[in-house]
């Protein structure tokens, strides 16, 4: 059995990027995924104009790179704004709260975040955005707002922080391989466009840690 463990923010671009790559690899039978949230944005952020010029440079890098799409909404309407609103408590707290209501929903609800932001151009931050699209992957309204807490997201993400520094993690996303109490990473951009490679080199990767 193979733990795979993954860093990332609901709203890193290159975390979106690498979203097809981690799809395939929680499919594989001998995967464990274990995701760690970990703050990219601690307070609430809303971006400068030339910021916002440049992620819209490596948005483009990471489409060109992966074939993830991105919507108009999101291109011409959410990030020229001041109203796209960056903060990862939120973002955060749902995915936990998915994950905690059935095995699998964190990565689903992370995708559907995701999607959400870059396609839709929806503002993802917004409590009434992450119920509804909680209840759009099957889960219920009630037991989702129960879970989705604050407090939680903040203990995991400290939790992850001090993981990253343990494993010399400076940035988003990353991804590395547990077995026997052994990690090794394995860079995801190296794969971007190629999930069927990718499930590959974490196959070869296991089997390199077995011996």
């Amino acid at each position: 059995m193979i733990r795979l463990h993954y860093f990332y923010d609901p709203q890193c671009g290159w975390c979106y990027g690498i979203a097809p790559l981690l799809k395939a690899a929680a499919a594989l039978p001998d995967v464990v995924m274990v995701m760690h949230a970990g703050c990219l944005w601690p307070r609430p952020t809303v971006l400068p104009p030339p910021v916002r010029k440049q992620i819209r440079l490596a948005d483009a890098r990471v489409g060109q790179l992966s074939g993830q799409p991105y919507g108009p909404r999101y291109l011409d309407e959410l990030l020229p704004s001041d109203g796209m609103l960056l903060h990862s408590q939120p973002t955060t707290a749902a995915v936990l709260a998915a994950g905690a209501l059935r095995p699998g929903a964190d990565l689903e609800l992370l995708r559907a975040i995701q999607t959400a932001h870059y396609v839709g151009g929806e503002h993802v931050t917004e409590a009434a955005t992450l119920e509804r699209l909680a209840t759009q992957i099957g889960l219920d309204a009630a037991a989702f707002r129960a879970k989705a807490q604050p407090d939680v997201a903040d203990q995991h993400m400290a939790d992850t922080q001090r993981l990253m520094q343990r494993l010399g993690v400076s940035g988003f996303p990353a991804v590395f391989i547990e077995q026997d109490g052994r990690y090794s990473e394995i860079a995801p951009q190296g794969w971007l466009g190629d999930p069927a490679g990718f499930v590959t080199a974490i196959q070869t990767s296991g089997r390199k840690t077995l011996h």
